[in-house]
């Protein structure tokens, strides 16, 4: 019983572990898809990233790949709609002045 405190400490010092390790990871994925590459854009439509075949495998990927492009686009729709109302407000708040 004592060996297993003794690792815990051991791995949790030396790699990410729980929830870090998925921010960490969530954070690489949106920065490949800022960057827009093509792991970024395989990532954003839900598709296979590690060049795997899409004509007869990954029917998982593909079928998961529908729900996650369409909130990825979702949210990108409402990223842009806002910067729109801002660049658009800019204009009159320098007219105001």
């Amino acid at each position: 019983m004592e060996a297993f405190p003794a690792l815990r400490r051991h791995i949790e010092s030396q790699h990410t572990t729980g929830p870090d390790l998925v921010k960490r990871i969530g954070a690489r994925i949106s920065q490949l898809i800022d960057m827009n590459c093509y792991v970024g854009i395989r990532h954003s439509q839900g598709l296979p990233v590690h060049g795997q075949s899409t004509k007869r495998r990954a029917v998982t990927q593909k079928k998961l790949a529908k729900p996650r492009a369409q909130h990825f686009n979702y949210v990108m729709k409402k990223i842009h709609q806002r910067k729109i109302k801002k660049v658009l407000a800019e204009p009159a708040k320098k007219a105001s002045h």
